[in-house]
């Protein structure tokens, strides 16, 4: 990695989207605009800089929206061996990771959903450094178990 680059984005990977009608939609109800997003962090036991980033958005039955869609994409990254402490580079992977990635999950959103009888969703912008904040407060709380770390391919 050159000597500026602190967070070195290689790939992702679709790993799950659905798309079905719900049959519950009742267009005389208020729909949430927003959807569900979660981010989850894991950590490769091989490497200390590697990391997934799993980041989904849903909109379910509760959402009162006419169809149940969930997309789930999975980063890889790299971080620099300049940042040497977990907590930093797990700031880094949250924060600057997250933005990196959902312009692809913005895009899947829209893309499936203007192939519907309805208005396409348009996800909004994130600050991301802000909304982790929002989700959790200890940067922990995002990292899940090792076991599900995926090697690029």
């Amino acid at each position: 990695m050159s000597d500026n680059v602190i967070i070195k984005f290689e790939n992702y990977t679709v790993e799950k989207i659905t798309y079905l009608k719900n049959e519950e939609y009742d267009d005389r109800k208020e729909s949430i605009g927003f959807p569900k997003i979660f981010i989850n962090i894991v950590k490769s036991n091989k490497k200390n800089n590697k990391f997934n980033i799993i980041l989904g958005a849903k909109y379910d039955i509760e959402s009162n929206f006419p169809y149940i869609l969930e997309v789930i994409i999975r980063g890889f990254f790299e971080t620099s061996e300049e940042l040497e402490s977990d907590e930093e580079k797990l700031r880094v992977i949250i924060s600057n990771g997250s933005a990196i990635m959902y312009p692809y999950l913005r895009a899947l959103f829209s893309e499936m959903t203007s192939k519907s009888d309805f208005s396409p969703v348009i996800l909004p912008t994130i600050n991301f450094s802000s909304y982790v904040k929002k989700l959790h407060n200890d940067l922990n709380d995002f990292l899940i178990d090792s076991k599900y770390y995926k090697e690029n391919e």
